[in-house]
Formats: C-alpha cells, structure tokens, sequence
C-alpha cells in the first residue's frame, strides 16, 4: 500500500481507519477542522491559543497545516515561517512534544499538509493549547489548521 499517494489524493481517512480500533471505526465520523489564528504574532514575541473539541463527539487530529503572511499584507505569504510551537492537551496534562518544535517542523503548508504517522485522538471536551514563539524581530500573521473528524458516540438502542 502507497500511504504517501493515498494520502495526496485525499484517501488518508481510509489508511487511518486500518490504524483505529473497530469500535472506533464503526462509529458515525464527520471531517472537521479546528483553527488558531495568531493576528500578529509580535515581533520576537511569544502567544498562547487554544482551541475546545466539542462535548458532543471525540476528535481524530491527522494533519496540521499552517500559513504566514508579512503582519498587515495578507497578499504576501511567507514562505517560511519562524517561529517554535509547543502543543499540550490540557485535560490530560500531556505535551505532544518534549520539547518546542521549529514550526516547519510540524505543520505543513496547506498545499501540503504534514499527515501525523499515527492519528491523535482527543477525547471530547478537551482543550488543545499551542503556544507560539516568534524566532524574528518583526511581527507575523500565522493561521493554523488542525485536521482530522469528529467520532461521535454510538446512538443508544
């Protein structure tokens, strides 16, 4: 199985539906993606964000994605982005990394998204936080798309 073609021409929820459990696989699924926007990130500065799965279904990250632009000229992306993020679930306490990743090092672009080796499930009612810090000393305007679907419970029967 190609993973890497499959997963470019859009196919990556059939490869992660082999990596879930089965009573995770038979429950109702809907593509959904979360957003942060840091609307400048100042220059050498660092901003914390974050973002709350919905209460009604669990959420299965699969990919991050993140755009730049020069602060006040949306028309002229930055081609890359420097800056270090750290992401942690609250709830749980857990980081999802040991340490701050340089940006590009995590997230792809949204021509090419970074697709996660394994998918991270975050239970309903969690709160994902990511802090960002800006590696240059003039301010930019970073977006950060957080993909995957939402897993909603069994209906009772």
């Amino acid at each position: 199985m190609n993973v890497g073609k499959q997963m470019r021409s859009g196919a990556a929820m059939g490869i992660y539906s082999e990596l879930i459990s089965d009573a995770v696989r038979s429950r109702a699924k809907d593509f959904f993606s979360f957003g942060l926007d840091y609307l400048p990130l100042a220059a050498s500065g660092t901003a914390t964000q974050a973002f709350t799965v919905d209460s009604d279904s669990d959420f299965m990250l699969c990919a991050l994605t993140a755009i730049s632009s020069a602060n006040g000229a949306p028309q002229t992306q930055v081609a890359f982005i420097h800056a270090t993020a750290t992401l942690a679930d609250t709830g749980s306490g857990r980081l999802f990394q040991s340490t701050a990743l340089h940006l590009m090092a995590y997230f792809g672009t949204a021509q090419l998204p970074a697709f996660l080796p394994y998918p991270k499930m975050i239970p309903r009612a969690s709160t994902v936080r990511c802090t960002l810090q800006n590696l240059v000393a003039t301010a930019i305007d970073v977006r950060l798309g957080f993909h995957g679907f939402k897993i909603f419970p069994m209906p009772d029967h």
